[in-house]
């Protein structure tokens, strides 16, 4: 629907830019801190939903979507945690966080994922959340497990 409407979107992977990235990247493949083996990562925030501006054209806003009453959590910044607009905190945020030990350590597709987290809700994303990834041995590199967590601090 959204090429018949001729609508775009886009996240972007910004952090790629930053230079001290690159060096983390280049330490972590240079083998500066060893075999990685496992790695944390997450986002605690619990954001608050700032004001509705009075310019906002809903419809256009709503577009080809599945129209839904106005919620002021919606936008300017909320769609991102319900489902008919957005991918939760993790496409959210963790798109950007969980790119960089991606990149660094060179993984590809998990043999395994679990999460664990509140009970399901067919509209709304969950507060919180905590998703493992295991990716295999790939050449030198040992297997990674690979942790998100949103909402919530890991205790290590």
């Amino acid at each position: 629907m959204r090429r018949a409407k001729g609508l775009a979107t886009q996240l972007g992977r910004q952090r790629h830019a930053f230079g001290n990235v690159h060096r983390v990247v280049e330490l972590i493949r240079g083998g500066m801190i060893g075999d990685v083996n496992e790695v944390h990562s997450w986002v605690d925030d619990d954001r608050g939903m700032p004001p509705v501006p009075a310019h906002l054209d809903y419809d256009l806003w709503i577009g080809p979507e599945k129209y839904r009453l106005y919620h002021s959590s919606f936008c300017p910044y909320g769609w991102r945690f319900w489902w008919d607009y957005g991918t939760d905190e993790t496409g959210n945020l963790g798109c950007h966080i969980l790119d960089i030990p991606f990149w660094a350590l060179k993984l590809r597709a998990p043999t395994h994922v679990a999460a664990q987290g509140p009970p399901l809700d067919a509209d709304r994303s969950p507060k919180s959340m905590h998703v493992t990834f295991n990716f295999p041995v790939d050449g030198d590199r040992p297997a990674v497990q690979r942790h998100w967590y949103h909402g919530i601090s890991p205790i290590l």
